[in-house]
């Protein structure tokens, strides 16, 4: 019975169509199945596509900038370099014993005729002509002057040295 009813309802279901197509070819027109679009799809497949060329080109141009900056960072640091040799010559021209002396002449400076030297033990040789500084005070004085500290305080004009007498002589109370 079940195959019956099965036979019946597919003998129902093919007549029908069978009588559309029928009908369709009286009028003359053809019938195809229905197939899905395919515009949608062709315009997803493009869409992809482009969006890939545009991405590569946007990496190809970050690429290429990258280049350009890294190239020119190599050429400042070049001539940085060739800078800083030249002015490690030049100082090294300058420390010269020659230019030294020269300069010190220009300055009115003379070679000692009688040189003295210090040993580490605090010993001088060829001491000649030496002169040594008469005492603290006026050691610090020179100290000063050549170093030209603005407000220092020298002693020997009225402040206490440390043994605790001024200028005068007098004990500080």
């Amino acid at each position: 019975m079940a195959t019956r009813r099965k036979a019946a309802v597919g003998g129902r279901a093919g007549k029908s169509r069978d009588v559309a197509q029928g009908a369709a070819r009286r009028a003359g027109r053809v019938v195809r199945q229905s197939a899905p679009p395919r515009a949608p799809f062709v315009l997803l497949i493009v869409g992809l596509l482009g969006g890939a060329l545009a991405s590569l080109l946007l990496l190809n141009t970050v690429l290429a900038e990258d280049a350009f900056t890294l190239s020119r960072l190599q050429q400042n640091n070049k001539l940085l370099d060739q800078q800083r040799q030249q002015m490690q010559g030049d100082i090294a021209r300058e420390e010269s014993p020659a230019s030294l002396d020269e300069k010190a002449r220009e300055l009115g400076m003379k070679p000692p005729t009688q040189p003295a030297w210090i040993s580490p033990d605090g010993t001088v040789t060829g001491t000649r002509g030496f002169r040594p500084v008469p005492n603290a005070a006026a050691a610090t004085a020179g100290a000063v002057g050549v170093l030209g500290v603005p407000g220092a305080i020298i002693p020997g004009e009225g402040v206490p040295s440390a043994s605790g007498t001024g200028a005068g002589g007098r004990g500080t109370p």
